[in-house]
Order: C-alpha cells, then structure tokens, then sequence
C-alpha cells in the first residue's frame, strides 16, 4: 500500500480524533526517520485496521486474553488443581 495512502487515512483519523493536522504533515512525519519507513507503514496499517474492530468485540478479545493470562498465571505459580 502506497505510503501516501496510509498517511491520508492516519490524518482523516487524527482529524477525527483532534488532531490539527494535515495529510502532508503526517506523511512528513512517517519519513522523518526512513531507516524506519517499512516499520511506521506497518504500525500505520494494524492502527488504522484496530480502528475498524467494533468497540463490543475488542472488549471481548482483551476479556478473554486476560483470562488466559490469568490460568497462564496461576499454572506457572502450581495453582491450578488437576
């Protein structure tokens, strides 16, 4: 995916958000650093992607990676009974 394209949906949501800023102001910003570029694109597209998960969804994935951490935790201590 064009850089280009990643930075115009970034701004829409950081303008969405309230952000003052501007599509060339962010793509600007994601080439700041270019020994990064490939790294910013990445995380440009799992947040934009995050954005799209239904609020109801995502709080049933974190309820249930916290449950999992919490046997994890507990099997790891010996606590849990066989």
């Amino acid at each position: 995916m064009p850089i280009a394209t990643l930075s115009g949906g970034l701004g829409v949501a950081l303008r969405f958000a309230g952000a003052k800023v501007t599509d060339e102001e962010v793509y600007d910003d994601l080439f700041a650093d270019r020994d990064k570029l490939r790294e910013q694109g990445m995380m440009v597209m799992v947040m934009l992607q995050a954005l799209m998960i239904p609020p109801a969804r995502l709080k049933e994935a974190a309820e249930k990676i916290r449950q999992e951490e919490e046997v994890a935790g507990k099997a790891k201590a010996g606590l849990t009974t066989k």
